[in-house]
């Protein structure tokens, strides 16, 4: 299984819930109790939690074990080794038994209403099979928003203005999941990469599916820590190169999907960057060639920038690189 499966009773004794709450915790011994504290405040009382440890090296798991015996609702923890945050999601939303779900970091923390506004714009909601998510927002420490609001009235402009606003709404979001359209809908979990961005399935998913939009603030999203999930994809590392091959490849690979939200130019450059990078080490060459660009909207422009990515993945290594 690759995996160690831990439960309380509460979990064992209870089979539905309306919502499950899901957090990936990566070497988060600081910050974890903050954000398990922020779960058991709600005031919505129908939940239950999955903590996954990604293969943390500090004391995560003795605070989650010691958050086992504690708590009265229902708690699965599970253990794996690293592989990323979207592996650790999928394994939340894999046995997730809430009708909805939402993730939260583990670093960050839910305001005590957040379950129960999630839940009661739910209801509220006309014609939910055409639903995948609720997105609502963040406020910094001081309880200011961060970032912008949303217009007020998004809910009710045609879905692709919609998503595209929201897409270019600065800031920090957190959302509530159909748990069956996410079981159903895994992020992909490709060989040698460690990172993937979310939009990756977000896009995918918009296709099908409509997000409805709140400006309520219900999430506290704190930036105290310097071991936030979102790091371990920086740029100092040839990992961080296989994680941003595979990005601009999925993207250039199905721009149609992925195209309204980036710049081909600027995607082009990133494959080029990281594939000068990959290619002249022996080691990962092997990667390259794992996940080749197929079917190119605009050929040219790769052959046009194909020296200026040359000269860039020299610079990108030389400063950038350890």
């Amino acid at each position: 299984m690759g995996y160690e499966l831990k439960s309380n009773t509460a979990w064992e004794n209870r089979e539905g819930v309306k919502i499950t709450v899901i957090t990936p915790a990566y070497n988060r011994a600081k910050t974890l109790q903050r954000t398990i504290d922020s779960i058991e405040k709600q005031t919505f009382n129908d939940w239950e939690y999955i903590i996954i440890n990604d293969g943390s090296t500090d004391d995560t798991d003795a605070i989650i074990r010691a958050y086992l015996e504690t708590s009265t609702h229902p708690v699965l923890y599970i253990k794996k080794e690293n592989g990323g945050v979207h592996t650790a999601r999928n394994l939340g939303f894999k046995y997730a038994r809430g009708e909805l779900c939402t993730t939260m970091d583990s670093d960050d923390e839910f305001v005590p209403e957040a379950l129960e506004v999630f839940w009661n714009t739910w209801k509220t909601l006309p014609q939910k099979k055409i639903y995948r998510e609720i997105v609502a927002q963040c406020m910094d420490d001081d309880g200011n928003r961060v970032g912008e609001s949303f217009p007020d009235n998004i809910n009710e402009l045609p879905w692709n203005t919609a998503r595209k606003i929201c897409y270019a709404t600065k800031g920090e979001h957190v959302a509530v999941f159909v748990t069956q359209i996410m079981k159903e809908n895994l992020f992909p979990e490709p060989d040698g990469v460690t990172f993937i961005t979310e939009n990756i399935l977000w896009r995918k998913l918009d296709v099908k599916y409509c997000s409805h939009y709140t400006n309520e603030m219900i999430g506290i999203y704190h930036k105290d820590g310097d071991d936030r999930l979102s790091g371990v994809h920086n740029n100092k590392s040839i990992q961080s190169c296989k994680n941003a091959l595979y990005g601009a490849t999925t993207y250039l690979n199905d721009w149609d999907i992925y195209g309204d939200g980036s710049s081909y130019m600027k995607e082009i450059l990133r494959y080029g960057i990281m594939y000068h990078i990959l290619k002249q080490n022996p080691k990962t060459t092997a990667f390259v060639k794992k996940y080749p660009l197929k079917g190119l909207k605009n050929k040219s422009m790769f052959v046009v920038l194909y020296l200026p990515s040359l000269l860039s993945s020299w610079i990108y290594k030389k400063k950038r690189m350890n």
